[in-house]
């Protein structure tokens, strides 16, 4: 998340169905603050969170760390940043899903979307001025400037690739299960839930 200091009731601008929302309770639970007092405010268009921020419309934003530069640079002033990390553990970041009938029943079409997803993702991270143009352009970006985009692509590097964490796409299986671990320590989900329950490794190529 990103923020302003401020003393009043603060107001948090979230991407319905996002992860970020989704774990925002187990977040605060965890920090040690009162989820109840934060009203969240529902915004289906990400690259407008930084706007309202910049219009003093919200006190926070739910947002990606990476993203952290071009949201400065909208808001025009210092923003604080609360990762998620130093309170709920080294979870993974965004992944798609789809379901169990269709990784069951359309196993290629799974492989060949992954397999071009991943294509697209790794080239614009090594290529992020012009893949930085070309987000730019497209109309459901809302205006954001292809610098911002690009600033924000380089940044995602390291958390697309880790040093020594396998290739992009790859799930490691092991780190899954602490993933899961954490979630179930912090009540967020039930008992008796498996990596191999929730990640098809032979889909990632």
């Amino acid at each position: 998340m990103l923020a302003r200091p401020t003393s009043r009731r603060r107001k948090l601008s979230y991407l319905p169905g996002g992860i970020n929302y989704t774990l925002f309770p187990t977040y605060a639970r965890m920090a040690g603050f009162d989820a109840s007092k934060v009203e969240r405010v529902s915004n289906p268009v990400p690259a407008q969170h930084a706007a309202l921020l910049a219009a003093k419309r919200v006190d926070a934003i739910s947002q990606f760390v990476p993203a952290v530069d071009s949201v400065r640079t909208i808001a025009k002033e210092e923003v604080t940043t609360l990762p998620f990390v130093d309170h709920i553990g080294d979870l993974y970041g965004s992944a798609m899903a789809v379901s169990t009938e269709t990784v069951e029943n359309r196993a290629d079409l799974v492989r060949r979307f992954n397999r071009a997803l991943l294509k697209g993702l790794r080239h614009a991270v090594e290529q992020p001025e012009e893949a930085g143009r070309i987000y730019a352009g497209q109309p459901e970006t809302q205006g954001q400037q292809a610098a911002a985009a690009t600033v924000e692509l380089t940044a995602i590097q390291g958390y697309v690739a880790p040093l020594g964490q396998g290739r992009i796409g790859h799930f490691d299986l092991g780190r899954v299960a602490r993933n899961i671990a954490i979630l179930q320590g912090a009540g967020t989900i039930g008992r008796g839930l498996k990596p191999e329950d929730v990640v098809a490794a032979d889909l990632v190529e």
